[in-house]
């Protein structure tokens, strides 16, 4: 990974790091709504 930041330019590592944080956190918020019971009727 460090390899890569230096590789591409640092804002878009940083952008990269960013959208991945975001999308873990989707995640896991979706995990708590559906309880862990899984009920998640969106198949996507």
């Amino acid at each position: 990974m460090i390899t890569n930041c230096r590789l591409l330019s640092e804002k878009k590592c940083l952008f990269g790091v960013f959208v991945v944080f975001i999308g873990l956190s989707f995640v896991a918020n979706r995990l708590k709504s559906i309880g862990y019971t899984g009920n998640d009727t969106e198949n996507s």
